[in-house]
C-alpha cells in the first residue's frame, strides 16, 4: 500500500503560537487542558503516520467517516466512523487509513489532558 505522511490536498492544520501556549500554561483555568495543534484530514486515501519513539503530547483522533487503524505499542485498534481514540505521549504508535474506505479525521494535540479523566 502506498503511504503518504503529509502534504495532503484536503489537509487543514492549525498550529497555536508559542506565545499563546505559554499563556495557556500560566493560566490556572486552562493550564491542564490546552491545544497545541488541531487538524482536519478529509478522506485521505494513503494517510499514514509512524512515530517509533512516540511524541511528547497526547493526540485525540476523532473519525467522522470512513475507517482506519491505530497501533499503540503492540496493540492495534480499528477506528470507525464516530469513534475516538487517545494516543498517549511517549509511546510508539502508528496510524493509517483504510484504503477502500478512507477515513476523515479531526485530530488535536494536547500537552496535558488530566481534566478528561475526572
Amino acid at each position: 500500500m502506498p503511504k503518504q505522511k503529509q502534504g495532503y490536498k484536503s489537509q487543514r492544520l492549525i498550529s497555536i503560537s508559542p506565545e499563546i501556549i505559554f499563556n495557556s500554561q500560566q493560566n490556572p483555568i486552562n493550564s491542564t487542558l490546552y491545544i497545541t495543534k488541531i487538524g482536519f484530514f478529509h478522506a485521505v486515501k494513503y494517510h499514514y503516520n509512524n512515530k517509533e519513539n512516540g511524541v511528547d503530547y497526547y493526540i485525540i483522533l476523532y473519525c467522522t467517516s470512513g475507517q482506519g487503524w491505530c497501533m499503540i505499542g503492540e496493540r492495534t485498534f480499528e477506528v470507525k466512523e464516530n469513534q475516538c481514540i487517545i494516543l498517549p505521549p511517549n509511546k510508539p504508535y502508528s496510524s493509517g487509513t483504510n484504503t477502500t474506505n478512507p477515513w476523515t479525521i479531526l485530530d488535536s494535540f494536547q500537552r496535558n489532558i488530566s481534566l478528561l479523566f475526572f
